[in-house]
């Protein structure tokens, strides 16, 4: 019997979950709401209750004039709700409250012959009429039956309009053409987005997600600073019943071989054979009241260990150029733990506690790889960094409804994370090899030493006025960032070797190759600088969600952000304070009966500065790189000897600038339009559709620009937070003091700059077919989209850049020349099809497929004419390439080179549920690219090494699907 209940419970929390986007509560909410209304026969007498059982709360609310009610602020979960009469219960109904969203509850009463008023019609409905936004909502009821990993991405994945990112940004997902570090990731509420960079999401055991709201676009003015998607995840809570838990998942080694990828030479490039990965991962946890139907726990430790082995070239700006020479092997043994704490001070009150920590640390040995034995080189020294990842999270947070109208949340909360990397052999330099023939290898890792801890501190504050027709919202929203990041490099400089062709010029540099052949020669870097430094960002916002007749609603909001950065000496150096966001909603109800809606959003977005631009550009970084013909090669640490200076390349000279040259004083934030419109429909009790239409367009781009007008060398030793496109004042220092040169001073237009504007496009349109019985629940979606435009946006998937709104693309002029066309996150069809089916009370399977079209991939070189009026780029790619034998520069625009192969990939897998006693368990297994499929993710798009120097490696895929691989698991619950 407790199974049977068990499956009803999961069969209504999977029918709310499936394809429902959520209401305007929308990101970083951790609440939901219940809206409905009781038509007919009334009187004064009669009153709605909302109980849920887990828990013991109850509430009783009189209905409006107009006979509606709204139960606000509510905790995620199973509700029963029921119209009573003089403390009769008329009617009940089951109604699942998911996280952001509004459940919508219809009853109809009518008098019978006895003068008895009773309930003839009431139904639930699982379109939110509420919500004109896109996205996902799945609760932990779905996602345990799916083979899908046990990440944040995973789950994001799921929803229409996003794809894989690049692998190098690490496993993260572009929304709707947006970079991968646009997004923006809640738990309970709190921001724990990286502070850094916007490059992935804190996160806790993921045992403890109860659900997951995805929002893809259309979110609320509650919520900013982003111009890609919003994760929203909530944990479990405590109820009045003690729970105990136990899982294990254990991940062996690669079922499927790995690959060996070679160029027409057959020389390798990228050998995958010896590459390994495996993980124990374990769950104890414990729920239940303290003080029952007032005070309630959960609590989660998460000891864990992986280990990932696999072959790497010398550097990571080595992966175009170089081969797999080195073996890394990564350990990770960390415990996660998380609490959450809910006192339901009555039934108008709650304050809740959520603590957790990631904070891990990945001890990676580097060894000598041989591609011809296919395995580590026994004689060769190994080297030992300690890459640092995540931290602690603090939050507290105050639900309170002041009256059957007014509610207010109030949270406060700290999030810290430590992103260094410690090398154990810091004598030991970082050496490259790009030349044809490569024989420098260094001492060591080579990795600088790079202290890098944050801490983000963010106070909210949100009300919410119900005034007859109109449900108000309005509030502030404060987030502080804090770091102190440090570089000083291995060894006291970082040393790569090349070779530039005959008649050829060194990028970076004003040599031209006159000696009638190839020439080697290395570069010698120095990159050190930092310090502390801060932003500040705040917001007030206001929200109308009116509903101006019982089938139409109107959502008008607006938004106001002010974001502050500030440099090493705490001197302000970009204020954006004209971040004025207005957000449209639209929706209507064509039938009356809740079953559908017509929906359309209007909404624009910003993108604040990252913290890690205050580091670049505001703390007085020291870069400089002299470029040295050498006699001989130091075969300790790969030293060059006999060196000979041929030119040198200032790119930061180390003094802390004025803020006039670290941001243009017009400069604003990146910014978006956005436009949606859509159709779902209910075609019955097990089917439902939605067709949806998204324009999304960059209003203004931010990026740095370091061309002739900020440093005549054209070196890029001064580099200026601008917007591509828009006119701007810059200023010189020529001595490299820190300080603007008197007179240097001075404003440029639009069309003297000369620089094309900033541009991202994307435009898609989706098709979503749910269905959803007791037995079988499943989901297929198809998106057509287009990305279009030439800048990414905060990352830089050409060049595998990673410094967030400072990647290299307009640099200097030369660096945009042929950058228009479909953008690396172009995926123009997209198939997904996942679901669960239960063959009987015990055992299910779950299937998640998708077929995902290929990447644009273009001719990328290191060469510049020099007869096209624009200076020569002193690094960074281009799309020209020099033929050393015909002498010619030759063009390639962006995506010219076609696109990568369609990927598809089938996971599969199947459930087991027993009962021993009082123990209930379910044992899982899960095969990931059940058919051992191994596509080309991305490809190398680097034509040369350096300009005139082909890349041996060009064309060759740098990037492929995972093998196959099992997952085993066991869940105990008491």
């Amino acid at each position: 019997m407790k199974k049977t209940f068990n499956r009803h419970l999961t069969a209504l929390a999977i029918t709310a979950a499936l394809g429902i986007s959520s209401s305007v509560l929308a990101a970083g909410s951790s609440t939901g709401s219940i809206t409905g209304s009781v038509s007919g026969q009334l009187s004064s007498d009669i009153a709605v209750l909302v109980k849920n059982p887990a828990t013991g709360f109850e509430r009783t609310i009189t209905l409006d004039s107009d006979g509606t009610f709204r139960f606000p602020q509510l905790a995620i979960g199973d509700y029963e709700i029921s119209v009573v009469q003089a403390g009769a219960v008329l009617d009940t109904r089951n109604i699942r409250v998911t996280v952001g969203s509004t459940a919508d509850a219809r009853f109809e009463l009518a008098r019978n012959d006895m003068e008895v008023i009773s309930v003839v019609a009431a139904r639930v409905s699982a379109v939110d009429l509420n919500a004109s936004d896109s996205g996902l909502t799945i609760g932990e009821a779905e996602f345990d039956r799916l083979p899908v990993g046990r990440t944040v991405t995973a789950i994001t994945l799921l929803a229409p309009g996003t794809v894989q990112g690049e692998s190098r940004f690490g496993n993260l997902a572009s929304f709707s053409g947006s970079s991968v570090a646009e997004n923006v990731c809640y738990i309970n509420g709190m921001n724990v987005t990286d502070p850094e960079k916007g490059l992935g999401c804190g996160t806790v055991p993921f045992e403890f997600y109860k659900e997951f709201q995805v929002k893809t676009g259309g979110y609320s003015a509650q919520y900013g600073r982003s111009t890609g998607g919003v994760i929203n995840a909530v944990t479990k809570s405590g109820t009045n019943e003690f729970e105990f838990g136990a899982t294990a998942y254990y991940t062996p080694d690669y079922l499927g071989d790995g690959q060996v990828v070679k160029n027409i030479n057959g020389t390798v490039y990228k050998d995958t054979t010896s590459n390994e990965y495996t993980e124990l991962n374990v769950t104890l946890s414990a729920g239940g009241p303290i003080i029952e139907d007032n005070l309630f726990f959960y609590a989660m430790y998460n000891p864990r260990k992986s280990e990932r082995n696999y072959a790497y070239p010398s550097s990571v700006g080595g992966l175009r150029t170089r081969a797999d020479t080195y073996f890394h092997d990564d350990e990770r043994s960390d415990a996660f733990w998380g609490l959450k704490l809910d006192w339901e001070i009555n039934d108008r009150n709650r304050l809740s506690y959520f603590g957790f920590s990631d904070d891990s640390t990945n001890e990676r040995t580097r060894t000598a790889y041989s591609t011809v034995t296919h395995a580590k080189d026994p004689t060769a020294n190994s080297s030992l960094v300690e890459l640092k990842e995540g931290g602690a999270t603090h939050t507290l947070t105050f639900n309170s409804d002041i009256t059957d109208d007014f509610s207010m949340s109030v949270l406060a909360g700290r999030f810290k994370t430590d992103l260094s990397i410690i090398p154990s052999d810091s004598d030991c330099p970082l050496v490259a090899d790009n030349r044809p023939v490569p024989t420098a290898t260094g001492c060591g890792s080579g990795a600088a030493v790079d202290n890098n801890e944050l801490q983000r501190d963010a106070l909210r504050i949100d009300f919410e006025w119900a005034l007859d027709n109109h449900l108000i919202r309005f509030g502030y929203d404060k987030e502080t960032i804090e770091a102190e990041h440090t570089t000083v490099p291995a060894g006291g400089a970082s040393y790569t070797y090349g070779q530039v062709g005959a008649g050829a010029i060194i990028q970076g540099t004003d040599y031209t190759n006159n000696t009638g052949g190839p020439l080697d020669y290395v570069a010698k870097r120095v990159f050190t600088g930092g310090g502390k430094f801060k932003t500040e960002n705040y917001a007030y916002y206001i929200e109308d969600v009116w509903s101006v007749t019982d089938q139409l609603n109107l959502t008008l909001g607006i938004r106001s952000d002010v974001a502050t950065n500030y440099g090493k000496t705490g001197v302000a150096f970009v204020k954006l304070d004209d971040q004025i966001a207005p957000r449209l909603g639209l929706t209507y109800d064509p039938s009356g009966d809740g079953s559908s809606k017509i929906f359309a959003n209007y909404g624009e977005y910003f993108f604040p500065v990252p913290i890690n631009t205050n580091y670049r550009t505001a703390s007085g970084i020291a870069d400089m790189t002299e470029y040295l013909t050498f006699s001989s090669i130091n075969g300790a640490d790969g030293t060059p000897s006999g060196t000979s200076l041929l030119d040198t390349n200032v790119n930061g000279t180390g003094s802390i600038p004025d803020p006039g040259l670290s941001a243009a004083p017009e400069y604003s934030a990146q910014s978006l339009k956005e436009y949606i419109v859509g159709y779902q429909t209910e075609f019955n009790d097990e089917y439902s559709g939605t067709v949806r239409a998204t324009y999304r367009t960059t209003d203004n781009m931010g990026d740095d620009y370091c061309g002739e007008e900020i440093d005549p060398s054209n070196q890029g030793a001064i580099c200026t937070l601008f917007n591509p496109g828009k006119g701007h004042t810059f200023a010189q220092d020529v001595d490299g003091d820190g300080k603007i040169d008197p007179g240097s001073q001075r404003y440029y237009t639009a069309e003297e700059l000369g620089i094309p504007e900033g541009k991202r496009d994307y435009s898609s349109v989706q098709f979503e077919l749910v269905h959803r019985s007791e037995n079988l629940m499943w989901t297929a979606q198809y998106v057509w989209s287009h990305s279009y435009g030439n800048n990414e946006g905060g990352v830089n998937s050409d060049n595998l850049q990673t410094d967030t709104g400072v990647s290299s693309f307009l640099d200097f002029k030369a660096s945009a020349i042929g950058a228009n066309g479909n953008l690396p996150n172009d995926r123009r069809h997209a198939f997904k099809f996942y679901g669960s089916y239960s063959i009987n009370d015990d055992l299910s399977v779950g299937w998640n497929a998708s077929l995902i079209d290929g990447r644009p991939l273009s001719i990328r070189g290191r060469s510049f004419p020099t007869d096209l009026g624009y200076l020569q780029p002193p690094y960074g790619d281009t799309y020209y390439v020099f033929n050393a034998a015909t002498q010619q520069y030759v063009f390639n625009s962006r995506g010219s080179a076609g696109r990568s192969p369609w990927v598809f990939s089938l996971d599969a897998s199947m459930t087991y549920q027993f009962n021993i006693g009082e123990m209930d368990g379910r044992v899982s297994l899960d095969v990931f690219n059940l058919l051992d499929t191994s596509q080309t993710l991305a490809v190398n798009e680097l034509a040369e090494t350096q300009s005139g120097t082909p890349n041996p490696f060009y064309g060759l895929p740098m990037n492929m699907q995972t093998p196959r691989q099992l997952r085993l698991g066991l869940n105990l619950a008491f």
